[in-house]
């Protein structure tokens, strides 16, 4: 008992597993003997069912021999199939087997006799045929030929004498050869008679070894019928003691199996009962309760496991206890740093200590010392920014004072252009007025030379003004692009204070009751980070404002120069024809012959002139629109710029960043 009570569960199990595999193998071991044995039962009992038939065939066959002669070897088939079975008696069998032999024997000596007889019957046949030619009287040959049918059926010479002695032959000449054949069916009818006798006697031996046959065929019988009704009897009784024995193995199965499922049950109810006692004694609060199990098995190694574990625990939560109360502690000083860093107040240094905090510590005092550091490049940067479009204002309102200039200008050379070409045609129409009018078109073409080479050096004033300006909008787009740097900057450290401060809360909800300030502190410098990555999305928007803004304004500028470009050029042809007008009127007066020739030609290039003047007029008061626009862009830059440094001045710097920003203007400036 000792034994099965050491047994592991698992060995329990099997054990009782092989048990029932054994005990089915038994019982279909004994199914298997039981179907072999009626098996051979049933071909016993068909041998012996066929050796009766075998037998009642034989006695058959033996009453047909003397009738049949063709049966015989049917009686020696059925002779063979009665030595080949092993089920009837032995004697017995060798007495039929004799019998049956000499009767076999006796049929065919009296097939040879009758055999013989029938030749003897058809030579007497003959014999009396030559009788009836040589006997006289009719009734004699009757008589003789009924003694002869009378001694078939009992041989005896006397009636045969009697009536040869009474034989009348019919001519005495012929008595010699009547005798002749009287002696002839004589002899004949003695060999018939002698033949008839052997027949009798034959006959009457195959009669008695019929009767002995069929006596030792009924004793066969018996005796088969006897071994029959005993192998059925042994049968029966065999198979009724294989019941017996089934009904037993089925039992004992059945019984050693309901045995072993108590055992096993015993054996794992109990403990589990004493198991969860223990467990409820402890949520009651008997943290002194354990498991007292002595057995071997899986439940006896789950109680010890279960006590070792439960001793680990509670030494876990006492150490556990008091690294929460300093935990505690720690979270409490890192909760006031942090309210301070919500404050906008980057000049304060979170305590780092040795515990999980630390950490957490270690990362609030790098995102304020970096974000610190963002902050003071990017208030440099706006201020440098704000310089910058201040200074693009102020060259701006210039240009488009320059430009107001330019287009006055262009106005008054349009219309001393009108007035000269209104004059080339008064020279055109009168002819004989050609020198007044001659030095009156010198002199307002010297003036309209002049005034064009004004717009034409005003142009190119405003020209290198506009280059100036493109240069610096653009120096102002590397800059915002730098801020976006930054910026980018101070997104990814939000990300990962962010990040940091999910992972932070993760912990301190493992940590259950005693995390719970971390939790708030997690909580804290998450929103932190949200506030710093929502700043720094304000301050990416500004600077994507400044960018497009600037671009604008450069596409604007290079618009402009093209066209001031384009203006030039026209004003240098105006001059050019300026100069040939000149030239011309010079020539008028010299060669008043060919003066009307040279007036329609000279006011032909006077309205060309004209023309060229009023596109001029047009690009100028283009230029002037466009740098109404650019001065409204400048405009909005000063304003983002005064807005991104109002942004960034809400946060408390540390004191090294500030004097290091100052230092960075002074230089700057």
């Amino acid at each position: 008992m000792n034994f099965l009570f050491n047994l592991r569960i698992s060995q329990k199990i099997m054990a009782l597993v092989a048990g029932l595999c054994v005990g089915f193998i038994a019982i279909g071991i004994a199914y298997f003997v039981q179907i072999n044995m009626q098996t051979q039962q049933a071909k016993e009992r068909a041998q012996l069912n066929q050796l009766q038939a075998a037998l009642v065939s034989l006695a058959t066959q033996s009453s047909q021999l003397k009738s049949n002669l063709d049966g015989k070897a049917d009686a020696e088939a059925l002779l063979d199939q009665l030595r080949s079975s092993k089920l009837a008696n032995g004697s017995e069998l060798s007495n039929v087997t004799d019998l049956l032999n000499q009767f076999l024997v006796a049929v065919g000596e009296q097939a040879a006799v009758q055999s013989g007889l029938l030749e003897r019957e058809k030579a007497l046949d003959a014999a009396a045929l030559a009788l009836d030619d040589v006997v006289v009287d009719p009734l004699a040959l009757a008589q003789l030929r009924a003694a002869e049918f009378a001694y078939r059926a009992q041989p005896t010479t006397t009636g045969y004498e009697a009536v040869f002695d009474n034989i009348e032959m019919v001519s005495r000449e012929s008595v010699i050869n009547a005798l002749e054949v009287v002696d002839g069916y004589s002899a004949a009818f003695e060999e018939f008679a002698y033949s008839l006798k052997n027949a009798q006697v034959l006959s009457a031996r195959e009669g008695e070894l019929e009767r002995s046959l069929n006596n030792a065929l009924v004793v066969l019988a018996a005796t088969v019928n006897d071994q029959v009704l005993s192998t059925e009897a042994a049968a029966a009784e065999l198979a009724q003691l294989i019941v017996a024995a089934f009904i037993v193995m089925v039992f004992v199965i059945v019984t050693a199996t309901a045995m072993g499922v108590y055992f096993i049950y015993k054996s794992i109810v109990f403990p589990m009962a004493h198991i969860q006692s223990v467990i409820r004694r402890i949520n009651r609060g008997k943290l002194k309760a354990r498991v007292k199990l002595i057995e071997n098995d899986e439940l006896g190694d789950l109680g010890r496991a279960f006590n070792q574990l439960l001793d680990e625990r509670i030494q876990n939560l006492e150490e556990q206890s008091l690294e929460n109360e300093r935990l505690n502690n720690s979270i409490i000083s890192l909760i006031r740093a942090v309210g301070t860093i919500a404050r906008k107040d980057l000049t304060i240094k979170v305590p780092v200590s040795a515990d999980i905090t630390g950490t957490v510590s270690d990362a609030i005092n790098l995102l304020t010392s970096e974000t610190a550091k963002t902050l003071a490049q990017v208030r440099t940067i706006s201020g440098e920014v704000d310089k910058v479009a201040d200074v693009l204002q102020v060259q701006s309102s210039a240009v488009v004072r320059v430009a107001e200039d330019e287009r006055k200008q262009v106005i008054a050379t349009a219309k001393a252009l009108e007035t000269s070409a209104r004059a080339m045609n008064d020279i055109a129409a009168k002819a004989g007025d050609a020198d007044s009018l001659a030095k009156e078109a010198i002199s307002s073409t010297q003036q309209a030379r002049e005034s064009v080479e004004g717009a034409v050096a005003s142009i190119l004033g405003i020209r290198e003004t506009i280059s100036e300006t493109e240069k610096r909008i653009k120096r102002l787009g590397d800059r915002s692009q730098e801020v976006s740097g930054i910026v980018s900057l101070i997104n990814t450290i939000a990300e990962r204070t962010h990040i940091l401060a999910l992972n932070a809360s993760m912990h301190a909800a493992s940590a259950g009751e005693a995390g719970k300030g971390f939790a708030v502190v997690a909580d804290e410098v998450q929103r932190l980070a949200e506030n710093a990555r929502e700043a720094t999305a304000d301050i990416s928007s500004m600077v994507n404002n400044i960018r497009v803004e600037t671009s604008d304004t450069v596409n604007i500028m290079n618009k402009l120069i093209a066209e001031v470009a384009a203006g030039t050029k026209t004003a240098e042809l105006a001059g050019r024809r300026m100069n040939d007008t000149d030239k011309t009127t010079n020539e008028l007066v010299q060669l008043v012959a060919v003066m009307a020739q040279s007036a329609i030609r000279q006011a032909e290039v006077t309205s060309r002139v004209r023309d060229r003047a009023m596109i001029i007029r047009n690009f100028t008061e283009k230029t002037g629109s466009q740098l109404g626009q650019q001065k409204a862009y400048t405009d909005g830059l000063k304003n983002q710029s005064a807005s991104l440094v109002a942004q960034v001045n809400l946060f408390k710097l540390p004191s090294e960043l500030l004097e290091a920003e100052s230092a960075l203007l002074t230089k700057a400036s």
